[in-house]
């Protein structure tokens, strides 16, 4: 399923990249979508799906205000910014579900020596 999936989206990145010249804004949409799918899996990463369901689900966000910001932009925009944004946020997603899997940071409060405790865990 993963292969399929990061081979589609190679084929269409690379076919919608083939004589297009990238400047800074393009930049601008992988970083903010990535952000964004970061921040979606993150928060979703606790709810009891699969690995495959949190990538996806977690990539919403960054697609719908990319989607949004292009619907409303003043200048014409083109298929690639939009292509842009699915590209950063599912990288975004994938990113964080990785992160997620590995590390884990939470806050305990030991009533018994009455103090508060930062515990960060990795899994091997």
């Amino acid at each position: 399923m993963k292969k399929t999936i990061l081979l589609s989206l190679a084929l269409c990145f690379s076919q919608s990249s083939y004589g297009y010249e990238y400047d800074e804004k393009d930049v601008y949409h992988l970083v903010a979508s990535g952000a964004l799918g970061y921040l979606g899996e993150t928060f979703i990463h606790r709810f009891n799906l699969s690995n495959t369901e949190k990538v996806l689900y977690g990539t919403v966000p960054g697609i719908a205000i990319g989607a949004y910001k292009e619907y409303v932009d003043d200048t014409v925009s083109d298929n690639n910014d939009m292509i842009l944004n699915v590209v950063g946020a599912l990288a975004g997603s994938i990113a964080a579900n990785f992160v997620n899997n590995r590390y884990s940071i939470r806050v305990e409060r030991r009533a018994s020596s009455r103090s508060t405790h930062l515990v960060v865990g990795y899994k091997w």
